[in-house]
C-alpha cells in the first residue's frame, strides 16, 4: 500500500466525488427552507409620492401596475389616507428564498453543540442552538444576510454568522438557528 506525502491525499477526482455525494444527498434527502431577509422599503404602487411632505399625497395612482383588486391596487378616494401605505408612501416588501437544506434538530440540551464543534467549538459554545442547517455555498450571502429562516414549518433566528465547510475548498455554509418562542 502506498502512502501519499506532502498533502496529496485528497486530489481533485476525491473532492469531486465528495461533493457530488453530498449535493446528492442534500437533494434527496434535504428539507426546503425558507430564509427570510430584512424587508425592503419601495414606494407604494397605490398613491402618489408626496417628496416635499415625504409621504403620500393621498392621491390614488391611475397608473398602478396591478391588477384591480390586488392586494397593491386599492381605489380610494382623494385626500382619503391610502389603504396600501396607510397614508406613509412606502411599503416594506417581504424578501426570501428558498433553499434544500440538510436540517438537524437538536433534541437534548447536551447535544446542542458549541459553534460548529462540540465543547471546543472553533468560536465557543452556543448553548441555545435548536437546529442546524447546511446550505449549497452557492447560498452563503443569502444565508449571512438572512434574519431567521422557516424550517420544518416552524419560525427561527439565526443566532450566528454562517461559516463555510468542505474538503480544501469552501463547498457548503452551516448556520445554527433558534426558535422563535
Amino acid at each position: 500500500m502506498t502512502i501519499l506525502a506532502s498533502g496529496n491525499f485528497v486530489t481533485s477526482e476525491i473532492k469531486q466525488v465528495y461533493q457530488d455525494t453530498i449535493t446528492a444527498l442534500r437533494n434527496d434527502l434535504g428539507h426546503d427552507v425558507v430564509l427570510i431577509y430584512e424587508p425592503i422599503a419601495s414606494g407604494c404602487p397605490n398613491c402618489i409620492w408626496d417628496s416635499i411632505n415625504r409621504k403620500s399625497s393621498s392621491r390614488y395612482n391611475v397608473l398602478n401596475p396591478y391588477p384591480s383588486g390586488s392586494i397593491y391596487n386599492q381605489y380610494f378616494v382623494d385626500g382619503s389616507s391610502c389603504p396600501v401605505c396607510f397614508g406613509h408612501g412606502q411599503i416594506n416588501q417581504a424578501q426570501s428564498g428558498v433553499y434544500k437544506a440538510m436540517v438537524r434538530w437538536f433534541s437534548k440540551e447536551y447535544e446542542r453543540p458549541g459553534l460548529y464543534g462540540g465543547e471546543d467549538g472553533l468560536i465557543g459554545n452556543v448553548p441555545r442552538a435548536d437546529v442546524r442547517i447546511k446550505i449549497s455555498y452557492s447560498g452563503h450571502n443569502d444565508l449571512a444576510r438572512c434574519k431567521g429562516a422557516i424550517i420544518d414549518g416552524m419560525y427561527c433566528n439565526r443566532i450566528e454568522q454562517p461559516i463555510h465547510r468542505g474538503i480544501i475548498d469552501p463547498f457548503v455554509s452551516v448556520a445554527l438557528f433558534r426558535r422563535q418562542s
